[in-house]
């Protein structure tokens, strides 16, 4: 399945010996592409699925501001027992 791999690593070589990675698999990019909030997330919207990107420190700075957005919302899920819904158009 084609989706984006990331690592922690200054190049590709050393991302190909990493053995941590994490999946944004094809069809959760695709969901990123296809809705309202696109801009909101133009730092994964915008990564080619058939190519590289190496991430400045300002740019993984914004990462993480995404990340912990997302996991405060699944968290507040959790702690409500309810889920996490995504609306589409």
């Amino acid at each position: 399945m084609v989706g984006i791999d990331f690592y922690v690593a200054d190049n590709k070589k050393e991302a190909a010996s990493s053995t941590k990675c994490i999946k944004l698999e094809e069809r959760v990019h695709d969901y990123l592409l296809a809705r309202e909030f696109r801009d909101s997330f133009e730092l994964l919207t915008g990564l080619d699925q058939y190519g590289d990107k190496l991430f400045s420190g300002q740019e993984i700075n914004q990462l993480i501001k995404v990340c912990e957005a997302l996991k405060g919302l699944c968290l507040e899920a959790l702690k409500l027992n309810k889920l996490v819904f995504a609306a589409g158009d």
